[in-house]
């Protein structure tokens, strides 16, 4: 009888799908996101392999139900062109073949037995209140280290990058105890969450990194979700979606203060003055502002309009090639800028303006505009090839995933935590495959040395007698 309420949903979304505008695309989209769904959820466990699909997902499809909103085909809300119903159609395929790749990577799901089993042996749990958070402040400041060498070392970027990034597996295992048992805990982690919060509101919108991490943290504590838990985390998606659609409204205005009006992503005002004129901004914010911001936010979500224009000019214009930008993006993480001073730096909005035909603003503008690594997979392998090398990315996500979780020095909710801090950089659609490749074998590198050399050091799983 408990799977009735799910079949009966899920016909009913499907219904929905046939009868809106654009209804075998809508179809398509929700029966796509239904099979992410049942191959990627996991219980108990930190729901960053579903993140990651889900919202690619929602960058691939929001254009249909934007346009079926509208009452419009999709294609008309094409602003390039190119075969927007194409590519969203392949976009949702590759997405499938990841979703696949990742649960044949993950492989059979861990049993209610050995989760307890494995919850009762794990070092988390020893530990006095406090230890997480300044487990947390001692990650939080070496990532601060790391970015600032990062800055003045641009060679070592990618190594020290992924580095930072791993303050977000000790965040996660901070939520994770303060939601699993009351007691001073959840006073602690309130102190981070309120910390990273704040200081997410810069340049970028690098405040929604904690309140993914957040629900991230509530959805795997393994606690029953009752009426008030359940409006927590309600009220965590709430707070996503009204940041996102306030900081879309005014990040235009917001960054020309930051950077002075240069053409750089740079902060060259207090970070006092920054949060100022952020708030003074979004006091001046009305309906029809955030109306307006709730259609840029949709089309600035959707990221299928150049790979909608690849498919004009590729292999028309410009022919398929045959693995070669798979291959330089499998090379390059092993050619280390010290050791190859020569390798070519990587310039996305350069490739973009080649394989679609287009003029894009690129380094000297500051900016950075990417195909996306689905239809960079098609500038490779054609239509159909395409989906191989994504669904072997999804295995290695998974595989890696599942790895991390298992081994021995970072068993349980440790390495639960570092493997989610180490894929959540994947989770983005517009991303090149070169930077994705790159970006996530080093950061699994870091993550690797750190749960070997630095992670024994406090955590060790003991069965308990």
């Amino acid at each position: 009888m408990k799977a009735v309420g799910p079949v009966l949903a899920t016909l009913a979304l499907l219904l929905v799908a046939t009868v809106s505008t654009n209804s075998l695309l809508s179809f398509m989209a929700i029966l796509v996101l239904l099979l992410g769904l049942r191959l990627l959820w996991m219980p108990g466990q930190p729901p960053v392999l579903i993140f990651i699909f889900c919202y690619q997902w929602l960058q691939a499809s929001i254009k249909i139900f934007h346009s079926d909103l509208l009452g419009v085909p999709v294609d008309q809300l094409n602003v390039l062109d190119g075969e927007v119903s194409l590519a969203t159609t392949l976009s949702l395929a590759g997405l499938a073949a990841l979703a696949l790749g990742m649960r044949l990577g993950v492989g059979p799901a861990m049993r209610t037995q050995d989760r307890e089993v494995l919850t009762a042996a794990d070092a988390v749990w020893d530990k006095p209140p406090g230890f997480w958070l300044n487990c947390y402040a001692v990650a939080f400041l070496v990532a601060l280290a790391a970015q600032s060498v990062a800055y003045v070392v641009p060679a070592l970027s990618q190594l020290f990058l992924a580095l930072a990034t791993l303050k977000l597996a000790f965040y996660l295992i901070l939520i994770h105890v303060a939601m699993s048992r009351p007691g001073p805990e959840r006073r602690l982690w309130l102190l981070a969450f309120v910390v990273e919060l704040l200081l997410g509101f810069g340049f970028f919108s690098g405040f929604k990194t904690v309140l993914f991490f957040t629900a991230f943290g509530m959805l795997s504590a393994g606690i029953k979700m009752n009426g008030l838990r359940m409006l927590g985390l309600v009220s965590i998606v709430a707070l996503t979606l009204a940041l996102g659609l306030g900081w879309t409204a005014v990040k235009k205005e917001q960054r020309r203060f930051l950077n002075q009006g240069i053409a750089t992503q740079e902060v060259l005002v207090s970070y006092n003055d920054g949060i100022k004129n952020l708030v003074n901004l979004a006091g001046e914010l009305d309906s029809a502002d955030l109306v307006d911001a709730a259609a840029d936010m949709a089309e600035r979500i959707s990221y299928v309009d150049f790979f909608s224009q690849v498919l004009v000019m590729v292999p028309a214009y410009v022919p398929h090639e045959n693995g070669a930008v798979w291959a330089d993006a499998i090379i390059r993480p092993f050619m280390p800028r010290l050791l190859f001073p020569n390798k070519t730096a990587v310039n996305d909005s350069e490739r973009t303006n080649y394989y679609t035909g287009l003029t894009m603003s690129g380094v000297e503008a500051g900016t950075s505009i990417s195909i996306g690594y689905i239809g960079e997979s098609y500038i490779d392998f054609g239509r159909y090839l395409m989906m191989l090398p994504i669904l072997i990315l999804g295995w290695v996500f998974g595989r890696y995933y599942r790895w991390m979780v298992n081994y021995r020095y970072s068993r349980g909710v440790m390495g639960m935590s570092l493997a989610s801090a180490t894929l959540y950089q994947v989770a983005y659609l517009e991303t090149s495959i070169t930077k994705l490749v790159g970006g996530v074998v080093v950061a699994m590198l870091v993550s690797w040395i750190v749960a070997r050399l630095v992670v024994p050091r406090f955590y060790r799983l003991v069965p308990r007698q």
